[in-house]
């Protein structure tokens, strides 16, 4: 990405509902099916995530079609032209599915595609469980509606949970169908409209049913090596970017930090009302913490909105989602030479595996730590 991340939108309380930055957090949704919640309001849902993707379905028109039926300025014509050679090079050089998506144009007529709610409990950072027929389970639901999705989250905070909701650009339905180009993407600065198409696309490359860490991790660290290698091919500075990563790295890791000190506190001894309180302060240090960090940076506000409004449990608990394992794939990634295909048979092994057998070979792989097993290392051609 040449840009820093954009800032995030206003928050609502005491529901947190703000946009994501572009590279720190790529939201993913699969609408399809409901919660296991009541029948009727499970019905409900269903009606509502069908009647959403019949939308899409029914406004997607060919972007060659589209391109010479209407008059567009001259950034989105340029944007559209991009999408579609970012499209190309996923499936020429980094050995992504080549089939029907992102060949359409659907233009929304809001900000976003879907907006996402992830809760947890106030003490807890183990994200609250959504199923879905053929998919599996997810760490958050799917709205086609912001008032449907400010509603839900609504309804979980009177339960007693941390709520966040995350507006999405675009989200993939795992090969079934040829998903379109968005408008709420192509809105997007033109590293970012690339970043998301190889992102979803890696999803229709190798996805782990009931695995959201494994999916996204794998997903980030595909698009973010595909970009290394689409940006100096588009004459763009490729150390900006490294720049933007290497801060995100350090932004994520800062979190993780908290993360584990809020992990701590949930399963000490303390009392609620005790625990309660030092969920308070370390949220207060973190933030202080993030005022050091920024100052490095020379001041890039990049993340300032994200730290400063409505930190809660799933608010954190959505960042391991997409972070866990990323630094494990990459290591795959480059003791493989750099190899998609290569690569991408290696992850398909690794997702044979059996679900913690997977999470613990991914969590030593990402502190390059011996105590990989034989087989992990063997799997992934990770050397000791």
């Amino acid at each position: 990405m040449t840009q820093s991340p954009p800032p995030d939108s206003e928050t609502t309380n005491p529901i947190i509902h703000t946009s994501l930055p572009t590279r720190f957090l790529r939201f993913t949704a699969v609408c399809a099916g409901g919660a296991i919640i009541s029948a009727c309001s499970a019905l409900d849902y269903h009606r509502h995530a069908l009647s959403g993707q019949f939308e899409i379905w029914r406004k997607q028109v060919p972007v060659t079609q589209f391109l010479e039926e209407n008059e567009l300025s001259v950034e989105t014509r340029d944007k559209l032209t991009y999408a579609i050679q970012a499209r190309d090079f996923a499936f020429s050089r980094l050995a992504l599915p080549d089939n029907g998506s992102y060949r359409d144009y659907v233009r929304l007529n809001r900000d976003f595609v879907v907006w996402n709610v992830f809760a947890t409990p106030q003490l807890s950072l183990d994200p609250i469980q959504f199923c879905y027929p053929l998919f599996g389970c997810f760490s958050y639901r799917g709205f086609f509606s912001e008032d449907r999705a400010d509603r839900y989250a609504k309804k979980l905070r009177q339960e007693g949970h941390d709520v966040f909701i995350g507006g999405v650009a675009a989200y993939s339905t795992l090969g079934w169908f040829d998903d379109p180009l968005l408008s709420s993407i192509i809105e997007r600065d033109k590293t970012s409209i690339a970043e998301i198409i190889f992102h979803e696309l890696a999803h229709e490359q190798i996805y782990v049913k009931d695995d959201t860490s494994f999916n996204e991790s794998f997903a980030m660290a595909v698009a973010s090596a595909g970009l290394r290698l689409w940006i100096p091919l588009q004459g763009g500075d490729l150390s900006e970017f490294k720049l933007q990563q290497n801060r995100e790295k350090q932004f994520i890791g800062l979190l993780l930090h908290s993360k584990g000190q809020l992990k701590e506190n949930y399963e000490s001894d303390l009392t609620d009302s005790e625990k309660l309180s030092g969920k308070k302060n370390i949220i207060l240090s973190l933030k202080e913490e993030y005022k050091l960090l920024k100052d490095s940076w020379q001041g890039d506000p990049s993340y300032d909105r994200w730290i400063q409004t409505g930190l809660n449990n799933a608010k954190m608990a959505s960042v391991s989602t997409y972070h866990d394992h990323v630094i494990a794939f990459t290591s795959i990634f480059d003791a493989n030479g750099q190899d998609f295909s290569e690569f991408y048979i290696r992850v398909g092994r690794l997702a044979k595996l059996a679900p913690q057998e997977r999470k613990v070979c991914l969590q030593a792989l990402a502190k390059a730590s011996a105590s990989a097993t034989t087989r992990c290392r063997k799997i992934t051609a990770v050397p000791k």
